[in-house]
């Protein structure tokens, strides 16, 4: 195995092939091998549950958990885990650019550095922790080996205009070539993941030349390249439905029998996690006993023992507000 990587080589105890679910053709068996990636930056018996749910519809693949440990190690009871961190990511002389978490803006660095380890995939599947698929992969890599599909994610539509990412691309791409897509769960084939590598080295030695001002989110830069290229793409939505699946709002991880009919779900969270996600959205605190408000609404979903405390000192210190501006100053930073 490559340096970083710990347990078995490809195929000796990742194979899994405990098939899709009820009603799904079970015996369809990918042509081509394909990897599939599981990243996440912890683990905990919610990841375990996610990872568990990810093995029952892998079927053929090979399975792998593609950790971050930038921040600390991760152990993980499981033998076909590829850990990685900012740094040795950076050591494949990419460039360290873009806002935020340099590992959440270039999603596509983990894939690569994958990719360096074990390029003898016909396909990449990458899904995130808190991604739900509930078809077999399978009959979806079937498909992707048979029509010679490049790469599978979910179109954005929203106008670059208004798409909050789009000013990391202007100057890179014009509107008119600008494609963009989800990549919570994407797949690519061997020949797409040479070439985005390719590409964000040459932007990379270009950015260090001082030549590239902007450095292109993942979500445009994957799409975007690949249509240059004049590879295949393939909506997500093709291989089964994807209605719950988007960036927000999250799903508690107790409604997911409800949600058998969809394909792919995202974001699932299990209720710890969900609460404070939902949280954020909720304002101001008190828009919570309007059985009208989204926000208060989804709340409820999950145990009162959760959201209960947090939405007590949120209208604790809503209610306090008024009083504290008349205090002096030294008191207020104290209150």
């Amino acid at each position: 195995m490559g340096a970083g990587a710990r347990g078995q080589e490809p195929g000796e105890g990742q194979r899994r092939r405990d098939k899709g679910n009820a009603g799904m053709d079970v015996n369809t068996k990918a042509n081509g091998r394909y990897a599939v990636l599981f990243r996440t930056h912890f683990w905990d018996d919610y990841a375990e549950r996610q990872y568990q749910r990810l093995l029952r519809v892998a079927g053929g693949g090979d399975v792998f958990i593609l950790v971050d440990e930038t921040s600390r190690p991760v152990p993980i009871p499981h033998p076909n885990v590829v850990p990685h961190t900012q740094q040795g990511v950076l050591d494949l002389g990419l460039a360290g650019a873009g806002h935020g978490n340099m590992l959440w803006f270039n999603g596509d660095y983990p894939l690569y550095y994958f990719y360096q380890q074990h390029g003898g995939y016909d396909h990449y599947v990458m899904i995130e922790y808190d991604v739900v698929v509930q078809r077999s992969l399978d009959d979806v890599m079937e498909r992707v080996s048979r029509e010679g599909i490049d790469l599978v994610g979910l179109s954005n539509t929203e106008a670059p205009a208004v798409w909050p990412l789009a000013p990391t691309c202007r100057g890179v791409y014009s509107d008119d070539d600008l494609r963009k897509c989800l990549i919570c769960i994407s797949v690519f084939s061997n020949r797409a993941v040479r070439r985005l590598f390719d590409r964000r080295l040459e932007m990379s030695h270009q950015h260090e030349a001082g030549l590239m001002q902007r450095w292109p989110h993942c979500e445009a830069f994957i799409p975007t390249e690949v249509a240059a290229a004049g590879f295949k793409m393939a909506e997500l939505s093709e291989f089964g439905p994807t209605s719950r699946y988007d960036w927000k709002p999250a799903i508690v991880e107790t409604e997911l029998p409800a949600l058998a009919g969809q394909a792919f779900v995202h974001p699932l969270l299990d209720p710890r996690r969900y609460v404070p996600h939902i949280m954020g959205d909720l304002w101001p605190p008190e828009a919570f006993f309007d059985p009208r408000n989204a926000a208060g609404q989804r709340l409820r979903r999950a145990p009162f023992s959760l959201y209960g405390p947090p939405l007590a000192r949120m209208l604790w210190r809503r209610a306090g507000a008024p009083f504290r501006k008349l205090l002096p100053a030294g008191r207020q930073a104290r209150t």
